[in-house]
């Protein structure tokens, strides 16, 4: 039988293993995976965390903005955009933020 844990995500993974695996783990080996796994999983607090999701046609779509200082440790591999791609990128969350304003300008 798998080992229950606190996290649903982490217990999904574990349930992914084969049963011998996840029973195989002890109390220790369970305790620091849910210690890493709220470390690296756990809710973030950002000061621009902005969702949205909204249909094009009969097709749905999310958008998310995530912002903040970086808490990351150490070097991480990152993948640079080039000028158009970033300038396309602000121009595409500008406009999303006029129709937002636009269409809650006509709500209320």
């Amino acid at each position: 039988m798998a080992q229950k844990t606190e996290s649903a995500t982490l217990q999904q993974l574990l349930e992914r293993l084969p049963t011998d695996v996840a029973a195989s783990f002890s109390a220790a080996q369970m305790a620091a995976l849910e210690t890493l796994w709220g470390h690296e999983h756990g809710a973030k607090n950002h000061p621009v965390d902005m969702r949205m999701r909204f249909g094009v046609g009969s097709k749905r779509f999310y958008a998310v903005l995530l912002a903040g200082p970086e808490s990351r440790p150490g070097a991480r591999r990152c993948y640079e955009m080039s000028k158009l791609a970033y300038a396309l990128t602000v121009v595409a969350v500008l406009g999303l933020f006029s129709l937002q304003a636009i269409f809650l300008r006509h709500v209320f």
